[in-house]
């Protein structure tokens, strides 16, 4: 076979490649076919060298900008990978500093585990992943340590922090739990509290003390099967697929700046203007009174209380639904268009997601983003 038709073959496989993702091959055969088009350029006419000429540089090109794409994708994920750790690690941090002993052992040990577990192409970010992992090995062995201390001292008791007789229903933003309403709960409106928990085929359970501890970690990006909501019809339309942040920003964060800005909230073709319209003027009282509203109800947190993004992708709202605070979980999955915007209500910064989330959570209650609106 000649080079001619070696090089025809070459390139034709480099396409189907190319068009089927698989990069490192396509990149291999476009530099192949360049390769023998190239070295039989002298035993050609001078009027087909030209054309020739034309071919290489195209499949060089190609392979070139394919091969960039592939770095530049794996440098994403390597800083996403470097982001996780450090996700979990900030969360153990903050755990440790409040004095949340289990939890923070638990989350260091999460660190450690995660960090173990990946690789990345990036000599720099594998040291940076290292040395997270160390630290949180060095810091969980210590509270280990103290651990084991505090079992020996028999003098010690440990007051339980909520008497036992009131029913930990609700929380407030702090480590220090506090409950509200009655002491006790009579059977029926326990009932009530059960059956008003059904809405729109899911369950949205009181918010309780235990949600503190709310796991937000996975070992693959979370997913909530009832998350993938049921889309409008003008939604539908254009809908191409479901997307999470940092699909579609490069530095995705859940609040930009120091607040909640209501003048950043865009609506887009979702029916219900009613609650885009509440959520702005909640973002408007929270930053002039700085009454935390909005920001007081997304999980999860930092240390300041400042709702963060979190790259394993789950999120939990505190709405008030049916007469009491309600746990509503979603993941990050975002509708997206063919024409490449979010098909739900978003920040004008790129890089901010508060609107969206919060707009998830709320059309989970109502069944999703077809949700006809309301007076309210």
């Amino acid at each position: 076979m000649s080079d001619f038709q070696n090089a025809t073959e070459a390139a034709s496989l480099a396409v189907q490649f190319d068009q089927t993702g698989q990069t490192n091959k396509a990149v291999e055969c476009y530099r192949t076919a360049a390769r023998l088009l190239d070295r039989i350029c002298d035993q050609i006419s001078p009027e087909k060298q030209t054309e020739i000429r034309s071919k290489v540089k195209e499949y060089l090109k190609r392979a070139t900008f394919l091969q960039e794409q592939k770095d530049i994708s794996q440098q994403a994920e390597s800083e996403r990978i470097m982001q996780k750790c450090y996700f979990l690690m900030q969360q153990a941090l903050d755990a440790d500093e409040a004095q949340l002993k289990d939890l923070a052992l638990q989350l260091y040990t999460q660190a450690v585990e995660y960090a173990v577990s990946v690789k990345c192409s990036d000599g720099d970010i594998n040291n940076k992943i290292k040395s997270v992992a160390e630290q949180a090995l060095d810091r969980a062995e210590e509270i280990k340590g103290i651990k084991k201390l505090s079992a020996l001292s028999i003098n010690e008791t440990k007051q339980p922090a909520v008497s036992p007789t009131r029913v930990q229903l609700q929380r407030e933003q702090s480590v220090h739990l506090k409950v509200t309403g009655k002491q006790i709960y009579t059977e029926e409106e326990k009932e009530v509290l059960r059956q008003t928990s059904k809405i729109n085929n899911n369950c949205f359970l009181p918010f309780m003390d235990i949600d503190l501890s709310e796991k937000f970690q996975y070992a693959i990006p979370f997913e909530d099967r009832a998350s993938e909501l049921k889309l409008s019809s003008k939604q539908e339309k254009e809908f191409s697929r479901w997307v999470r942040p940092h699909e579609v920003s490069s530095d995705p964060r859940l609040i930009v700046g120091d607040h909640v800005d209501c003048f950043s909230i865009k609506q887009t073709i979702v029916s219900d203007c009613s609650f885009v319209a509440s959520l702005a003027v909640s973002a408007l009282y929270e930053k002039r009174f700085n009454k935390k509203i909005i920001t007081s109800i997304i999980y999860p947190k930092n240390k300041h209380k400042v709702p963060v993004y979190n790259p394993f992708g789950k999120y939990m709202v505190k709405l008030h639904l049916n007469g009491v605070r309600r746990k509503v979980i979603i993941d990050d999955r975002l509708p997206y268009s063919r024409h490449d915007r979010l098909l739900c209500s978003y920040s004008s910064n790129k890089n901010e997601f508060w609107v969206s989330m919060l707009e998830k959570a709320y059309m989970k209650v109502m069944g999703g983003y077809d949700f006809p609106g309301s007076n309210s």
